[in-house]
């Protein structure tokens, strides 16, 4: 007898444990303590310190040179880019910089000549972390973070449940560790964009063949269209011309429609009559689809 209540004693000391234990929010990176949520979307300041707020955290802080260069050298991946600006938490009040966080500003990280007298908000350099000064006009991609455990939409202490939420859950399509969503609204690129990562999704990722071609059939009816095409998580960085899945993985997929794609065009989307991609002007109004992982 007691040999069973020490071997229950571990086995209730190791769940307690377990339920203690906080993570970052499905789709976040985790960073000495901290999660940070690269969004790669151009806003301008005021809309991206919104988005990090409706996500329970705050416009990156900087807290020294190796968490720059991290961040710089993460964002450069995220963002698929090698070079040009993005938003941190540093901005102007009252004739005073702060960050968003509240946090003193004990650190610094100009770049020769910066500030610039006039200019209210800050963004960093991608290719070497340095900080420069932005016209309020401005649209730039931007990282929010919060500290691991502390985001402000959650619960600090984790609520065990029977039915955890799954990104997957109510999917309209499963196929693999891929489901899918179909939004036939039809809306620009950016909006559709938009629609999907409210519900913590992507616009469409493809591993194989076969998904794309259960996506297109199923897109048929969902649409009710037998021509035309809808959007898809497939867009071109401009620092290497190779076309990235919104997840960050590089294209591997040969699936172009002859003739595409266009060289002056940097998003995709998939026809319902071959289940071929071209590109498309972001400002066409499509219907969409989303996609989750469930691992």
């Amino acid at each position: 007898m007691h040999l069973q209540l020490v071997i229950a004693s571990f086995f209730i000391s190791i769940i307690s444990v377990a339920s203690s234990i906080v993570t970052c929010n499905y789709g976040d990176t985790e960073y000495d303590g901290y999660c940070y949520t690269f969004v790669d979307q151009r806003l301008q300041f005021p809309d991206a310190q919104a988005y990090c707020a409706n996500h329970g955290g705050v416009v990156v802080r900087f807290r020294g040179d190796a968490d720059g260069r991290w961040l710089a050298s993460t964002a450069a991946t995220k963002f698929h880019a090698t070079y040009g600006n993005f938003w941190i938490g540093l901005h102007l009040e009252d004739d005073q910089w702060v960050w968003d966080d509240g946090h003193k500003v004990d650190y610094i990280n100009w770049g020769p000549g910066y500030p610039f007298s006039g200019y209210d908000y800050v963004g960093a350099q991608l290719s070497n972390t340095k900080w420069v000064s932005v016209q309020s006009s401005a649209s730039l991609p931007f990282i929010c973070y919060y500290q691991k455990g502390h985001n402000r939409n959650q619960a600090t202490t984790p609520v065990p449940s029977e039915n955890p939420v799954n990104v997957c859950n109510g999917a309209e399509l499963l196929l693999g560790h891929r489901c899918y969503f179909f939004n036939p609204t039809l809306l620009p690129y950016d909006l559709a964009k938009q629609e999907c990562e409210k519900a913590g999704k992507t616009l469409a990722i493809f591993d194989n063949q076969s998904q794309i071609n259960f996506v297109t059939s199923t897109a048929i009816s969902k649409f009710s269209m037998t021509y035309g095409s809808f959007w898809i998580g497939l867009t071109k960085n401009s620092a290497d011309n190779k076309f990235y899945w919104a997840d960050g993985d590089m294209n591997e997929l040969n699936n172009w429609s002859p003739g595409y794609p266009f060289q002056h065009q940097t998003i995709a989307s998939q026809q319902v009559s071959n289940s071929k991609w071209k590109t498309s002007d972001t400002s066409s109004y499509l219907p969409s689809v989303c996609s989750g992982y469930a691992p």
